[in-house]
């Protein structure tokens, strides 16, 4: 009887305790419960908490998370030897890898290797896979000096000395490739891969030589064209502006060499620059001349471009088709540039003047003159109207 009331004392002391408990629970101040997970967020809260998360965590998740720090301190203890740690650091890289993580990859296989252990086939193996990493970024020269690492290491390495060759093909060093391929078969002579990749090689090595053949014979035939040119232009002593890149301090007094070749260098450097529409400097095969001459008209920030003006037309030709009866310039509202109101000059470089050309002189003549300079391959020419305001003002501003 005692037990049985012992217990019955027990229970309803349980019970006044929990009626108590509820009532002060009841009691306290309502408040929003903290530390715990959104309700509209929650999956990528509970992503954040390591033993739920579905995906790899970046260095920023790292350094952001004490608990995923606090599991990595223990993976990689401080005990460890230099082996141990660069075998799991070869492990975390070989995880990456498999999900197409390169960069995290890469990242891993150096922090094993820095812990610079002295196992030879490890550290062979961690140059070999960064090696492979680097190559599926596309970084072929670190991919290529990893795979010569691990070689250095251990010579007979197959994975290494075809990661060597691949990465040769890709950077077209066809003859290192070739040789990486006979060591690789010196190994094994029937392996298909590297037969596959030195075949390859050999293939684009021909194709290679074969275009540099081609594109050094068409740089000749270029060059005897343009010294061609560069000899009429010699022959009429037609001037050349000073490069920009030109030091007077260069020049030799006393010997006319030097001179002779600013000149060329001149001329040479002129014709290399071909006009943005293509137009250059030609020689037909009577030895006549066709320049590329601009027009331009300041008084509307206006210009043409005669892509081919024979040196042995006259500026009158041009205009003739131009600035015809029947013909007009839409920018020219006022109808003023007619052929009898145009004015032709160029400009003195050295002296800051203007000079007239007359319309009925050809371009041949007008480039011969000695104030004359071609700045570029494109001599050009200011056109203005006679008598208008415009063409008052902008002559009195060279002394006209």
């Amino acid at each position: 009887m005692a037990e049985r009331q012992i217990e019955k004392d027990v229970s309803d002391l349980a019970k006044e305790l929990d009626e108590k408990i509820d009532k002060h629970i009841d009691s306290l101040p309502r408040k929003p419960y903290k530390g715990g997970l959104d309700p509209d967020n929650w999956r990528e809260e509970i992503e954040k908490i390591p033993i739920f998360m579905t995906k790899p965590p970046t260095e920023e998740d790292i350094a952001a998370s004490p608990d995923l720090q606090a599991l990595q301190a223990l993976k990689f203890a401080e005990d460890d030897t230099p082996e141990e740690l660069a075998s799991s650091h070869k492990d975390d890289g070989n995880a990456h890898f498999k999900r197409k993580l390169y960069k995290r990859a890469i990242m891993a296989y150096t922090e094993g290797l820095q812990q610079k252990c002295d196992n030879v086939d490890l550290n062979t193996v961690l140059y070999t896979n960064r090696a492979a990493a680097n190559f599926h970024l596309g970084n072929h020269r670190s991919s290529l000096n990893d795979a010569t690492e691990a070689i250095q290491l251990k010579p007979s390495h197959v994975k290494a000395l075809l990661r060597a060759a691949q990465c040769c093909l890709k950077l077209q060093e066809y003859t290192q490739c070739i040789q990486w391929c006979d060591k690789g078969l010196q190994i094994d002579s029937n392996d298909k891969k590297f037969l596959d990749v030195r075949a390859q090689a050999v293939k684009e090595k021909k194709t290679l030589e074969k275009d540099r053949r081609k594109k050094k014979a068409s740089e000749k035939k270029e060059l005897a064209r343009l010294e061609k040119i560069m000899m009429a232009i010699k022959e009429r002593n037609i001037r050349f502006a000073a490069l920009p890149t030109e030091d007077g301090d260069n020049v030799d007094e006393e010997g006319p060499t030097s001179e002779e070749k600013l000149y060329e260098a001149r001329i040479m450097a002129a014709l290399a620059t071909n006009h943005v529409s293509g137009a250059s400097v030609e020689l037909d095969e009577e030895g006549a001349l066709s320049w590329p001459v601009r027009f331009l008209y300041p008084e509307y920030s206006q210009s043409d471009l005669i892509e081919a003006f024979h040196e042995n037309s006259r500026f009158l030709d041009h205009f003739e088709i131009m600035f015809g009866v029947d013909e007009s310039v839409p920018w020219d509202e006022d109808k003023v540039y007619t052929l009898e109101n145009l004015q032709v000059y160029f400009e003195d470089i050295a002296k800051r003047q203007l000079v007239r050309v007359n319309p009925k002189m050809t371009v041949k003549k007008v480039l011969q003159n000695e104030r004359y300079q071609v700045v570029g391959n494109t001599p050009t020419f200011l056109i203005l109207s006679k008598g208008s305001p415009f063409c008052d003002d902008y002559l009195k501003r060279y002394g006209r």
